[in-house]
This record gives structure tokens, sequence and C-alpha cells, in this order.
């Protein structure tokens, strides 16, 4: 089965300073747009890895305590604050990065196959 967003699912958040970091003094978002290896990153798990880098130096990480067993979906929707995840689909290939402030989500992510076709994490953020 294929699993889509529908449209009518999403809604737009007018409210940035919502997203602000404060020891980046910025959103997530801004930081992709403006750092040039960032932005230009077409490889989901190298993207993954930098931003991950970048965030890390923000304040520590630390993995999820759990299996990725029936309560994943259940920690990510029911955990409160500012949160970054990055989500390794090692076995389709994929890596992205949500982050998660008051119910909101944004979901980055960047992906070029064979340099045919595809998009950069900046792509991604403009849209």
């Amino acid at each position: 089965k294929v699993l889509e967003v529908r449209v009518g699912n999403l809604q737009q958040i007018a409210d940035f300073d919502e997203w602000k970091i404060p020891q980046y003094d910025g959103s997530m978002l801004e930081m992709i747009r403006s750092k040039h290896a960032l932005a230009d990153e077409d490889n989901c798990g190298e993207f993954a890895l930098k931003l991950w880098g970048e965030m890390s130096e923000l304040g520590p990480a630390h993995p999820l305590a759990i299996d990725h067993g029936p309560n994943f979906r259940k920690v990510i929707m029911e955990t409160t604050g500012h949160k970054f995840y990055w989500l390794a689909m090692d076995a389709v290939g994929h890596h992205l990065m949500i982050e998660k402030r008051n119910g909101a989500y944004r979901v980055y992510q960047a992906y070029v196959e064979q340099y045919t076709f595809g998009y950069t994490a900046s792509q991604w953020c403009f849209g």
C-alpha cells in the first residue's frame, strides 16, 4: 500500500519565531538555507549527517530509547518540546530529518538518484 500525505491534512504555520533555536538565533530551516554545505547537499545520508552535526553543536543528542517497534510512532507523536529526529531508513536507502515543535512538524531531506533527477536540501526547503 502506498502511503501519502494528504494536502487537506497540511497546515501552514505563520509564526516563524516559534521555530527558532535559542542557541542558534534562527531556525533549522534558516540554517539549511544559509549554510552552503547543507543547502547544496543532494545525498540524503550525507545531508542528515551534516545537519545532525550542526544540531549536536547546539546541545547533546540522544538516541530514542525504543526498539523501532509499535511504540516508535507514539514516542514521536507524544513527546513534548522542540525535538529533532533523524530517521535512517537504510532498508529503503533513505534518510530524513524531522523537526517537531508544539504539535507541528517540518521534514528535511535531499535526494538525487544517479545524478539525473531529484532535489538538493535547499530545493526541498524553498519548494
